[in-house]
């Protein structure tokens, strides 16, 4: 009697054991799962800022001097004065795949610029428009005058219209904007001489 009470003893102390083990280990699971503070997890994870069209125009900035010869282009398909449009849109997107030293720029351009395949002379319009926004971002100025007055110094930012010298002192009729950055003229634009049925 004596040998099975001690060996009830024995069992029962085992089964105690294993209890405990079991809701020292459940507890164990329990803390390793408990919810990590908010401020604690938000530290642990790096949030890159998102790329915006900032960094691409101050890339673009940099670059131009590249698109000379493209900024009236642009402006005309936004008006919807030249035809084939999609050309210029072309070689625009050449310029920028060549440079691979600014991604954000060409990262933007296939964002927003690059789908123009199978657009109309309105849908091309309207791209251009967003184009020329984002190159009036980077800082590239249009010139908004109508008339000139012909001097010396109209000769930096147009040219004649088929190389017609107009005389000093003659009024002109600005035919195509010139674009210029930080003061400096990029791409000149053209005037004619003013007739009389313009000045009327």
């Amino acid at each position: 009697m004596g040998k099975v009470l001690l060996w009830l003893l024995c069992g029962g102390a085992t089964i105690a054991l294993v209890v405990f083990l079991i809701i020292m280990l459940i507890n164990k699971s329990r803390k390793t799962g408990e919810t990590v503070p908010r401020e604690e997890e938000e530290a642990d994870i790096i949030i890159e800022p998102p790329e915006t069209n900032e960094a691409a125009a101050k890339e673009f900035a940099k670059k131009a001097k590249a698109f000379i010869g493209l900024y009236a282009l642009m402006d005309m398909i936004k008006e919807q004065t030249l035809n084939h449009g999609g050309n210029v849109f072309d070689d625009w997107g050449a310029r920028i795949e060549h440079m691979d030293d600014s991604p954000a720029l060409q990262k933007y351009w296939k964002e927003n610029f690059a789908d123009f395949e199978g657009l109309n002379k309105a849908g091309l319009a309207e791209k251009a428009g967003k184009l020329l926004d984002f190159v009036k971002e980077a800082g590239i100025k249009r010139s908004e005058e109508t008339n000139v007055v012909m001097d010396r110094e109209v000769l930096m930012y147009y040219n004649t219209k088929d190389g017609i010298r107009i005389e000093m002192g003659n009024e002109a009729v600005v035919d195509s904007p010139y674009w210029s950055l930080e003061g400096v003229t990029l791409e000149k634009g053209q005037i004619s001489e003013k007739t009389e049925s313009e000045e009327q």
